[in-house]
């Protein structure tokens, strides 16, 4: 790592514009499979991927890599790129609703969401009571990964697609009064505090793919848009927040940069699982065996299948630990071509790679189509859109969003449509509710040809 940056220094410019000519081209490969910058596949692809690009052909062209492991990268990402191109591009999406702009949010939504913005707001705040806020942490990794906190992390995952998802539903109808402010303000500073400077981020991934499914992203994550404009002002001033915190959250000894700096090494570090694994063969030194314990680790462990000691050790903790430092609390990212060669081998990680992108496809356009057109499909396809696209440099979180959608979001869903069907029954019997009303009520599966 030492090495490179030193490169780097001495060679920021060949850098830089190594780096312009590889977001062109990847940009005009990938152009119609974005809907917005908010888009998490576009931030995917012209900030992670490309920085990993870069960092490659960079540590080929001055001898630090040789020229397999360079080929084995190239074939890799051509083939997580063949595995998106595959499925049609986007189409151009309408931005009107087909539902009366003064229609409600399903009543199953309804249900759901009140009680969502106050368990997330709740376990945060015990959370923060319990292990200390995580921003002002050396390391996010000790919040969650002790004393049965890893559930309620995935639980978050859950509660703020509900949230964010009634949120959209409910702009899409009419425009956002203070209360529907209030709630997103909320959600965005329990975000910063949870230290990620990416976490804000998230939010408007999430509200985006909301909107791709609904049909209105055009309408509010084009350039044009105000809430789009204000959208980016915050994700760039809660960024500058996160850093600011840490840096003075923590030791002077161990915080000497500055918000930006640390900004700037931050995106170079996209790469860092390649930059620490692809130089002088150490890549041939990480542990590569029970790839099928690997690739189902999150499941394994989840439902204690197998105890969490006899399975693979994360491949960002393998190499802290193999540098010499603690994996347990510190880990980069297990980028798919780094995942795949360690696994699978020269010619597996070809393959896998491609299913990688493949995946992010079909969730991408098949699975949007056949999915249920209501609020249950939307929060579904935003929850598997995460687990698909974020596999290309995180693999563990593929298992992670399909196990909350079976374990915690489908028995949500199943409660608060019988509270929803005890509602309406109770309502029809006092004759309060008419046939029209209980049809916007229920919101649910029978709804064909309709987003609600």
């Amino acid at each position: 790592m030492l090495t490179f940056f030193t490169l780097l220094s001495d060679h920021l410019v060949w850098y830089i514009t190594c780096l312009v000519v590889v977001v062109v081209c990847v940009y005009y490969l990938m152009r119609r499979h974005f809907f917005s910058v908010v888009d998490p596949l576009f931030t995917m692809l012209m900030i992670n991927e490309t920085f990993c690009i870069a960092d490659v052909i960079f540590m080929f062209h001055f001898g630090m890599i040789d020229t397999r492991i360079t080929v084995n990268f190239i074939l890799t990402e051509s083939a997580l790129f063949i595995g998106i191109l595959q499925f049609g591009a986007i189409t151009r999406l309408t931005s009107s609703s087909l539902l009366p702009a003064t229609g409600k949010p399903a009543l199953a939504l309804r249900i759901l969401y009140g009680p969502s913005l106050v368990l997330f707001v709740a376990l945060h705040l015990l959370l923060y009571a319990e292990r200390g806020i995580p921003v002002f942490q050396i390391s996010r990794t000790q919040t969650y990964g002790e004393h049965g906190w890893g559930i309620v992390d995935r639980l978050f995952d859950v509660l703020w697609v509900i949230i964010l998802y009634y949120l959209m539903d409910v702009l899409r109808r009419r425009r956002w009064k203070f209360v529907e402010w209030s709630s997103l303000l909320t959600v965005v500073v329990i975000e910063i505090l949870s230290g990620g400077k990416s976490a804000v981020l998230e939010l408007f991934f999430i509200a985006g793919l909301a909107s791709y499914f609904i049909g209105t992203s055009k309408t509010y994550f084009s350039l044009r848009s105000n809430y789009m404009r204000i959208g980016v002002l915050v994700v760039i001033a809660s960024a500058f927040a996160v850093g600011t915190l840490q840096r003075y959250g923590v030791s002077k000894d161990t915080q000497e940069l500055s918000t930006l700096d640390m900004l700037v090494i931050r995106l170079v570090n996209n790469g860092d699982a390649l930059i620490y694994s692809y130089p002088n063969g150490f890549i041939e030194r990480l542990d590569g065996r029970n790839p099928v314990r690997a690739l189902l680790k999150d499941y394994l462990s989840t439902f204690r299948i197998v105890p969490p000691d006899e399975l693979p050790e994360h491949i960002g903790a393998q190499i802290v630990d193999l540098q010499g430092g603690n994996g347990k609390n510190f880990m980069t990212d297990a980028n798919h071509n780094l995942f795949g060669y360690v696994y699978f081998g020269f010619c597996g990680s070809i393959l896998y790679s491609y299913l990688v992108g493949a995946s992010i496809g079909f969730v991408r356009y098949t699975l949007r189509r056949k999915l249920p057109q209501n609020w249950v499909g939307g929060v579904i396809f935003v929850m598997m859109s995460f687990s698909t696209i974020f596999g290309i440099s995180q693999p563990d979180e593929v298992p992670r969003y399909v196990i909350g959608i079976l374990a915690i979001f489908i028995p949500l869903v199943f409660l608060a449509s019988m509270l929803a069907t005890a509602i309406r029954s109770r309502s029809r019997a006092s004759g309060g509710v008419s046939k029209g009303a209980g049809l916007d009520g229920v919101g649910s599966f029978s709804e064909s040809g309709h987003v609600s």
